[in-house]
């Protein structure tokens, strides 16, 4: 390993290439975090050249008295030469600041172009273009991937060259070139008579003023180790970009792999944006690393922190190198399962899709180990069902108890050490699980009985993903009870019946009770299941709060739903609390027989 601090003039000087692989990450530099705090560098180094300027022309050493500003590390390995003599070197890390340093001198030359300062903008140039038929820029990526930034490259490149202050190109790149050209242009227009000396300060600054620890390994040198432990002004790398950069090491050892080949048959899907979406409570991270932690966890049954998914992926590999493409084959085919299940379309067929529905509907991600780990189960299909039922059921009645979520991570991992367990045993898996959950006595982890869900039915207020998710299975109920497989129509309204904005002349409060708490027992059934319905479309406002006659005749006209048939039924000329109770104690008697505890 031989480290160089290399300026930008060393870095770029003459007929080079520099090949950035096709595993690399996407680009992901942005303007908060990297090219204004770049950019404020860059003007601050130049205003000091400025200053030890004598009038309107800078000596030839009038930069040296700055000092440098270092930009952080770049590591290459050499990689042959192109047919026309130009050098290449492979690009091992450091793609997201060449490609960022390549874009503002490009950029800077342009604005130097509009302000009539050809001499310094052709200088500037020559670090971003060569002198090649074939390679005509510095930077190469190895295969443009449609739909990716890096495909925009040479396009961000080419606008420069031709002067295009806007160009109506998408993307990060394209925004950065639009950001540096503005900055320099307003920075520039601001030095009037000296703009000649602030062209040339830019050019200088650029140039000679700031450094990289250019890293050129030797060809037997690990690239994964280098990659790993860099750190500079950056975009930290996540768990799978470390896991990725591990993998592509490991097919490079092997020599009945190749990691071209590797990385299209199982990382590329991964660098979809869809995995790369930060999702999750507090602290997000990118999808990919969530579920590279599940998948950890239903392999091993233990518990995985945030911080070391990479680490305890590599002890998970490590000892069974031999297996690498066959873990691969695994970990991408439950990645798929994982992605569709994470899609799933409202009233999708199928017990198991109906499961992950009302699964997102809670954001209950967390029981995902346990998932990953079913899937693999040789089962039958009846009781595989059968598990879906039972941890649905068990999720659904706590949702409605009002007990907490955040056990539900550890309860996932006890599950798989009981279906390790019942392995063992002539039981078959959704035995096992029903058997776990039930032996639960601490409200951390209980599966609430009967009883207590009636009772919550009756008397809790649900938060409205709640009270969607159980009134559309009460709908589902009816209509599989009543008219075979008919679906739920989407989009439906969750309604108050007595209405939230009720007035005493439409909804007089009961008499022969004290008004307060009349008032008060009002307040309390207002937003209990029982008094809540789903239309197909919202009331009209000035409907939603008139007496229940006139409620119940336009829903009546308007709506079909088998919910709201038995509530016009059962439900004639009058809406009271007692009818609320009354009809959320038989939503509850629907909701155990939905959703079964024994």
């Amino acid at each position: 390993m031989t480290p160089q601090d290399q300026d930008l003039a060393q870095l770029f000087d003459g007929k080079l290439v520099y090949i950035v692989p096709n595993y690399q990450r996407l680009y992901v530099w942005n303007r908060d975090n990297q090219w204004e705090p770049l950019w404020f560098d860059v003007q601050d180094i130049a205003e000091r050249i400025i200053e030890n300027a004598a009038g309107t022309e800078l000596a030839d050493d009038d930069h040296d008295v700055v000092e440098p500003h270092f930009m952080g590390a770049a590591v290459f390995k050499i990689s042959g030469a192109t047919p026309d003599l130009a050098k290449r070197y492979r690009v091992i890390d450091g793609q997201q600041r060449l490609t960022t340093l390549q874009i503002l001198m490009a950029a800077a030359a342009s604005a130097l172009d509009v302000a009539g300062l050809t001499e310094p903008a052709d200088n500037l140039r020559s670090y971003t273009i060569n002198d090649s038929a074939t390679q005509p820029l510095k930077i190469q990526y190895q295969r443009h991937r449609s739909g990716h930034d890096y495909e925009r490259f040479p396009d961000v490149m080419d606008a420069a060259r031709d002067g295009d202050s806007n160009p109506s190109i998408d993307g990060p790149m394209a925004d950065c070139y639009r950001y540096f050209k503005n900055e320099i242009h307003k920075w520039l227009r601001l030095h009037g008579d000296r703009i000649n000396v602030a062209g040339t300060a830019l050019v200088r600054t650029l140039a000679l003023k700031l450094l990289v620890v250019a890293i050129y390994l030797d060809p037997h040198e690990k690239e994964h180790a280098i990659f790993e432990s860099l750190n500079a002004r950056g975009e930290p790398l996540t768990e799978w970009d470390k896991i990725k950069n591990y993998l592509l090491y490991k097919a490079d050892e092997d020599r009945h792999l190749s990691q071209e080949t590797f990385f299209e048959q199982y990382l590329d899907a991964f660098d979809d944006p869809w995995w790369r979406q930060l999702i999750g409570h507090g602290v997000q991270r990118p999808r990919v690393d969530v579920f590279v932690d599940y998948w950890l966890e239903a392999q091993t049954g233990t518990s995985v922190a945030v911080r070391r998914v990479f680490r305890e992926f590599q002890h998970y590999v490590d000892p069974r190198d031999d297996r690498l493409k066959e873990i691969m084959e695994q970990l991408l085919d439950d990645a798929r399962y994982f992605r569709e299940s994470e899609t799933v379309e409202s009233g999708a067929s199928g017990r198991e899709a109906l499961f992950h529905e009302r699964r997102l509907a809670m954001g209950a991600r967390a029981v995902w180990p346990l998932l990953l780990k079913l899937r693999h189960l040789d089962v039958d299909t009846d009781d595989r069902e059968a598990c879906f039922e039972a941890l649905e059921s068990y999720l659904v009645r706590r949702l409605i108890a009002g007990y907490q979520a955040r056990s539900y991570d550890q309860v996932a991992l006890e599950l798989i050490e009981a279906l390790s367990e019942q392995a063992l045993t002539p039981e078959g898996p959704s035995k096992a699980i029903r058997t776990h959950l039930l032996a639960y006595s601490e409200n951390a982890n209980l599966w609430p009985n009967d009883a207590a869900t009636i009772q919550a039915v009756s008397q809790r207020h649900l938060a409205l993903y709640a009270r969607r998710l159980v009134l559309t299975a009460l709908e589902r109920h009816l209509i599989t009870s009543q008219a075979g497989n008919q679906s739920v129509p989407a989009g439906l309204h969750v309604e108050h019946l007595l209405p939230q904005g009720w007035g005493p002349q439409e909804w007089p409060l009961p008499s022969g009770i004290d008004p307060a708490q009349a008032q008060e027992e009002r307040t309390q059934a207002l937003a209990t299941l029982g008094n809540l319905t789903l239309l197909n479309a919202p009331l009209n406002s000035s409907v939603s709060n008139r007496a229940w006659t006139v409620k119940r005749e336009k829903i009546q006209e308007s709506d079909n739903l088998f919910l709201n048939r038995r509530l016009l039924k059962e439900y004639g000329d009058r809406w009271t609390e007692d009818d609320i109770e009354q009809r959320g104690r038989w939503m509850g008697d629907m909701i155990v027989k939905i959703w079964p505890r024994e």
